[in-house]
């Protein structure tokens, strides 16, 4: 009888430290903009912020990943594949009966924050479109903006679109400083000035609805998220 109220007594005990809080959290700290049910490894947080100050894309990620409290997210770095792939960014997520979403992003190391832009947008979206509830084998089948891949995961044009869009975000404001830096120089030092990248400096702004054809090629490899239901 002793036993079992002790373990009793601990198990409500624990249940109240699970359940309570959440509910009365702001879905996003307001001074670092971070989702509170969003796990980053320290390594990551300051490219994070970083992001999270210059794509207003990828804020309002992050914001609706926030309001979603029935969602859990970690996000630790992984070392990249090669110096020339880069590595590729992967989500693993489960679903369980009672709603819960729980996801894990392995995001490769180190790599520059415009490729850092494309893959956390690109895998959070995969988290979003699981928010929304979308049948990736649904549109898998028919070819409708997913592609299931040999080992099960799936790959979609939303995610990819997202990514793309959060690193042009990024992008842009770089050259634009760095054209302006250029034009405040005296004109014997702008002629020996270093040429911003043609891709940056030229093309449409992305669009989340942009057609596919429109979009420049990505850069890197893809993240994949591959999901299971409990």
């Amino acid at each position: 009888m002793t036993r079992f109220s002790a373990s009793y007594v601990g198990f409500f005990a624990l249940m109240l430290l699970v359940a309570a809080p959440l509910a009365a959290q702001p879905a996003v700290d307001t001074a670092a903009g971070l989702p509170f049910n969003v796990q980053i490894n320290p390594v990551l947080i300051p490219v994070v912020r970083e992001l999270l100050a210059a794509s207003p894309a990828f804020a309002a990620q992050c914001a609706r990943i926030g309001e979603a409290r029935y969602v859990r997210v970690t996000i630790n770095p992984v070392m990249s594949s090669s110096t020339t792939s880069r590595g590729t960014a992967r989500t693993a997520m489960r679903r369980f009966s009672g709603g819960a979403l729980v996801a894990a992003v392995d995001m490769p190391v180190p790599l520059t924050l415009v490729e850092y832009a494309e893959l956390f947008g690109h895998e959070l979206e995969h988290i979003l479109e699981q928010i929304d509830r979308v049948d990736l084998a649904a549109l898998s089948e028919t070819g409708q903006g997913a592609s299931r891949l040999s080992d099960g995961a799936y790959e979609t044009v939303r995610a990819r679109r997202a990514g793309l869009l959060i690193a042009d975000q990024i992008a842009r404001p770089r050259a634009l400083a760095t054209v302006a830096v250029v034009a405040a120089l005296p004109s014997a030092a702008r002629r020996d000035a270093p040429k911003s990248p043609s891709s940056i400096e030229t093309g449409p702004a992305l669009r989340a609805d942009a057609p596919a054809a429109a979009q420049p090629p990505a850069t890197l490899t893809g993240g994949t998220a591959a999901i299971r239901q409990f």
